[in-house]
């Protein structure tokens, strides 16, 4: 009785995800575990695991859809692999780079992602500097961490990896990661000045993370790369966070 009809220019087609999660060496089997028990449990969607193992003898034109759950993959991505996958999002492929994945990728040729900060700008160098305190260690360490502290992100909710969403979306943070803004892309979830709520952070850490991203997406080629630098599906209980992975999945290229 209302509303645009199926024929409408505003009715969109969304194409099935096929879907390869890489799992094993390089990964972290903690979220890799994760995303497997959300496609198996809870979303019911089909999706291929593969062991990174084998990532350089995959096809990756049997998916539309790739996941790399947090992990360091400088083990895994020798340079054919790399330009095989570069190559596949070139043509169209969508690949959800999560966590620690993104420090990964971020050098590589064609991420715009770029870390906020450099280890070597957070050192102190001077002769004052290396006169360090014993019993000082693990207060000094935790200024630069933060183990879990929940941040208020703010999205941009007319993007379609926001769908669903307000304008706030409340977000686990457990590391003290921090990208600077997509240059070239959509900033979709964005940590703003006195963004932080609840729980324990490092002074320096909590100047690492504000105006840093949370979500974004980046076209490359005709394809594109989903950022998820926090993980919206922490042990299966961030509730608020299942969407958005379902967003990333469903209508993020459609």
């Amino acid at each position: 009785s209302s509303g645009s009809d199926f024929g409408s220019s505003n009715v969109r087609f969304i194409e099935k995800p096929e879907i390869a999660v890489f799992i094993g060496e390089g990964t972290s089997s903690l979220q890799a575990g994760e995303v497997w028990h959300f496609f198996d449990q809870q979303l019911n969607y089909p999706a291929t695991l593969i062991h990174t193992d084998h990532m350089s003898r995959t096809d990756f034109h049997k998916f539309n859809t790739i996941v790399l759950p947090s992990g360091s993959y400088s083990g895994v991505f020798d340079d054919e692999t790399t330009k095989n996958l570069q190559s596949w999002i070139r043509s169209g492929g969508k690949l959800i780079a999560m966590g620690n994945t993104i420090s990964t990728i971020s050098g590589m040729e064609g991420f715009n992602i770029k870390a906020s900060y450099s280890n070597d700008a957070e050192s102190d160098n001077s002769p004052e500097g290396k006169l360090k305190v014993y019993g000082d260690r693990e207060r000094a360490n935790a200024t630069n961490t933060t183990p879990g502290a929940i941040y208020k992100t703010t999205l941009d909710v007319t993007h379609p990896l926001a769908f669903g969403y307000e304008e706030s979306y409340f977000s686990l943070k457990v590391n003290a990661s921090s990208f600077s803004y997509l240059e070239k892309g959509w900033n979709v979830g964005t940590v703003r000045s006195n963004a932080h709520m609840s729980g324990f952070v490092g002074n320096q850490a909590k100047q690492k993370l504000e105006n840093s991203l949370t979500f974004g997406i980046q076209s490359y080629g005709s394809g594109n790369v989903v950022y998820m630098v926090d993980n919206p599906l922490f042990r299966g209980f961030w509730e608020n966070g299942k969407l958005l992975f379902v967003n990333s999945l469903f209508f993020v290229g459609n």
